[in-house]
């Protein structure tokens, strides 16, 4: 008799758990930490890009792949909870959630594109480098071509931009500003 009382006990503590987990200032905290965290890992990655610390292709993918993971649970991370009063979240949203939903989805696969495209090399290889007919491509501001890209095409360098164009694009929509 004692197994199901466990049982009783142990789903009324799991609940009581959820239940505390989905607080609204938790989630806040929660999505604030991943958003510091995309941040710390799009710094590396720019870092790198930029020589400000030697090409090192295991710190390199390890930041994409961070900013991916992050990127792929962004959208449910604002389904709950998108107004708290800890948060800068934008009751804007709720209004636009297919363009909001659509960048989240675009930030993923951007950072994936990073990651895969990056390369071995003691420095960074020229083959991630920008090509010339990606800088005049534009991103999330530019007049918008008729067929999406194939991002799979995309140099690592031009998936990075666009990564970071991408968030601009989703803060000056849906951050409110303090």
């Amino acid at each position: 008799m004692k197994t199901p009382l466990t049982f009783v006990v142990v789903l009324t503590l799991a609940a009581f758990a959820v239940a505390a987990s989905s607080h609204p200032a938790d989630v806040v905290k929660s999505r604030q930490a991943d958003m510091k965290a995309m941040a710390d890992a799009a710094k590396t990655l720019n870092d790198q890009f930029l020589g400000k610390r030697p090409y090192d292709l295991v710190k390199f993918k390890a930041a994409a792949n961070a900013i991916h993971k992050k990127a792929a649970g962004l959208a449910d991370d604002f389904t709950d909870v998108v107004e708290a009063p800890e948060s800068a979240a934008s009751p804007f949203i709720k209004v636009d959630r297919v363009k909001f939903d659509e960048l989240a989805r675009h930030l993923e696969l951007y950072a994936a594109q990073v990651a895969a495209a990056a390369q071995r090399g003691r420095e960074l290889p020229t083959g991630m480098r920008m090509m010339q007919r990606e800088a005049i491509e534009g991103g999330p501001f530019a007049k918008q071509r008729s067929a999406a890209a194939d991002i799979s095409s995309y140099s690592s360098e031009h998936a990075f931009h666009m990564m970071l164009q991408t968030c601009t694009a989703c803060h000056a929509s849906f951050r409110l500003k303090r």
